[in-house]
């Protein structure tokens, strides 16, 4: 079994509050450990501290309360500050507020398992499907998060130098054989000029004010700059105007 550092001082120990301030859940942990509550209820999780943000959800409101009340702490620290935390407010068993299980300290934070563990349950999940409610909780839950700098810094240093082998790559091609939106799909005449036009730059020229242009610098020279900023438009704009390089007179 793998557990981190002891010594590292990044735990933390946060209190859950109900709307009307009174306390319900007190924890400790690391990371997004405080915020995780709120996946946890909207993708199901059957608990009474899950069930209590569920209420909070259906009155209406999308969050609750939170609040950390020591940070900076060792992983030793941490469990002592929950436990005194949890005493000094009391469990709903022992007439308090609080609907923790136990009285704290207990559980592993920061807990990695090992390979071997690791393999035996991928193994019993393997080939298992996801109902369409589970799956849409876990979407439910999932919208709106957005990954921590460090985690993303941490899969991307995870990803230096690797490559993905010819099976993976073939399975990949597989999957997306038959989707319109990928692989051996070709947009209509119509998209592409549709996508060719919403690239191009929006025209502030006409073919009315091409011609007062000519006409006016035939008469009245002046900077092109000038002319340019007087219409909005780029100097090579106004230039290619004046050469009949675009928005050529119209023979009549």
């Amino acid at each position: 079994m793998a557990v981190r550092s002891l010594d590292q001082m990044d735990y933390y120990v946060y209190v859950l509050f109900r709307w009307n301030g009174l306390p319900f859940y007190v924890g400790r942990g690391r990371g997004r450990r405080i915020t995780n509550h709120l996946w946890y209820a909207q993708s199901g999780r059957k608990t009474h501290c899950a069930n209590i943000i569920r209420e909070i959800l259906r009155s209406g409101q999308k969050e609750f309360p939170k609040l950390k009340v020591a940070e900076g702490l060792s992983q030793a620290k941490a469990r002592d500050y929950e436990i005194a935390w949890i005493a000094a407010i009391g469990r709903e068993i022992n007439g308090g507020l609080l609907v923790n299980l136990t009285d704290g300290g207990d559980g592993q934070c920061g807990y990695i398992p090992s390979l071997e563990a690791r393999a035996k349950n991928g193994a019993a999940h393997r080939g298992k499907k996801r109902s369409p409610q589970a799956k849409a909780n876990i979407i439910a839950g999932l919208t709106g998060r957005t990954m921590l700098p460090q985690h993303k810094a941490k899969q991307a240093a995870a990803r230096i130098g690797k490559s993905s082998t010819s099976e993976t790559r073939a399975k990949v091609s597989t999957s997306l054989l038959g989707n319109t939106r990928k692989l051996g799909y070709q947009d209509t005449p119509e998209t592409l000029e549709k996508k060719r036009r919403a690239r191009m730059p929006q025209h502030r020229l006409s073919d009315e004010k091409a011609a007062e242009i000519r006409s006016g610098y035939k008469m009245f020279p002046e900077k092109i700059t000038v002319i340019a900023e007087r219409h909005g438009v780029s100097e090579d704009a106004i230039k290619s105007v004046l050469k009949g390089k675009t928005w050529k007179p119209r023979v009549v």
